[in-house]
């Protein structure tokens, strides 16, 4: 399952050390240092911050640009990005988390039903910063045919971080011309979301 706050109904510290790349805005702009990564392994924190590293780089911004979307590295610099690890939903309060309490208690409940990931744009938040949670399985997703591994998890989120609307496939879609796992991926029926994937390596 992987969420927005418009999806379908309403289904919607520690700071990141930044890697040798610190992205293409030029100057002194580093993306890390607008991005926190809470809850998580050392393991797991890296491998966030190397896929997201991945994202910052020209021929990504490219393809986001291609696709009408604001790229990684503007959004962070712009609005800022917290990811947390899910667990967050239920040691925190919404307020203290900077969320509204519909959408709080929504992504509690997706999350109790298997959802890999879910992400707030910064319009959806009370504290301004776009958000992304992940649970476990987003990390164990290659286990499973209809789940997505993390390369493709942290991307989807990313996308949807930048604002992208949600498109679902069609059932029909679905058993003819794509995976049965896109049934359920929100960004599945965008032209641009499999080139995103292809180029954001």
């Amino acid at each position: 399952m992987y969420l927005t706050p418009q999806g379908k109904g309403k289904k919607r510290k520690r700071r990141a050390v930044a890697p040798s790349n610190t992205g293409i805005a030029g100057d002194s702009a580093n993306p890390f240092d607008h991005i926190t990564i809470e809850g998580f392994s050392d393991d797991r924190t890296q491998q966030i911050k190397t896929e997201l590293g991945k994202m910052f780089r020209q021929p990504c911004a490219d393809a986001f640009h291609a696709a009408g979307l604001i790229s990684p590295e503007e959004m962070v610099l712009r609005d800022g990005l917290q990811i947390r690890h899910a667990n967050y939903l239920w040691q925190s309060t919404a307020k203290d988390l900077g969320l509204k309490e519909g959408d709080f208690q929504s992504y509690r409940d997706e999350f109790s039903h298997g959802a890999q990931g879910g992400t707030f744009a910064a319009v959806d938040t009370l504290n301004g910063k776009a958000q992304i949670y992940l649970g476990d399985k987003a990390f164990t997703g290659e286990q499973f045919p209809s789940w997505l591994g993390f390369y493709e998890v942290i991307r989807h989120e990313v996308i949807h971080a930048v604002g992208a609307p949600n498109q679902y496939p069609s059932l029909s879609q679905t058993l003819h011309n794509r995976e049965w796992r896109d049934f359920h991926n929100d960004l599945a029926c965008h032209p641009y979301y499999r080139t995103i994937m292809a180029v954001c390596h």
